[in-house]
């Protein structure tokens, strides 16, 4: 690989993790929401859960994960066929995040509009929303990046690279987008 491939593969690579640790932010915001709704004797304001899941409607439903599956899976099955198992456990789970976020959502909305009864079908939902992320994510990080970075040529960075470089998240970047303000104050500080 050449030093102009090796930037191309370092640069969608590093947005890559970068999108990563950001969503992992939002799931830990999640989390934390969640398990700060047992302490509470009244009901809650549940705008910030609401926004959570919208903002992972918008940007990893509908950006992130297209990515990976058009360009960083696409390009590593035409380079390889070690990675074939789990690119495909991975494509399942992308399809699959649409339903359980449609399902969690509607937990919610049943949560909100049953208080104070609902609750334990809202924190179920949403631990097996955040195991199949964080498990994804892992399998992401740890088995198809090490399998991308030996196997895919300069080419197919500059095009991940350049595909990977055409969102940027709404919520994390400089130019936050209207209704991700208050998401992030909450999640970042």
């Amino acid at each position: 690989m050449t030093t102009r491939g090796q930037g191309n593969a370092a640069a969608a690579v590093g947005v890559l993790k970068t999108e990563h640790r950001n969503l992992g932010q939002v799931l830990n915001c999640l989390r934390d929401e969640i398990q700060r709704l047992r302490g509470l004797d009244k009901k809650p304001d549940l705008d910030l859960l609401f926004s959570i899941v919208y903002y992972i409607r918008v940007f990893p439903d509908r950006y992130h994960h297209p990515k990976e599956d058009e360009y960083l899976f696409k390009f590593l099955r035409q380079r390889t066929h070690e990675a074939d198992q789990v690119l495909g456990e991975l494509e399942r789970e992308h399809a699959r995040f649409e339903s359980l976020l449609e399902t969690l959502e509607q937990t919610l909305r049943d949560y909100d509009q049953r208080y104070p009864n609902g609750l334990d079908a809202l924190e179920r939902q949403v631990e097996e929303y955040l195991e199949i992320q964080w498990q994804h994510m892992k399998k992401e990080e740890e088995h198809i990046l090490p399998i991308a970075e030996k196997a895919l040529r300069d080419e197919d960075w500059a095009a991940i690279s350049n595909a990977f470089s055409r969102h940027d998240d709404p919520m994390f970047s400089e130019n936050l987008r209207t209704g991700f303000e208050a998401l992030r104050h909450r999640i970042v500080g």
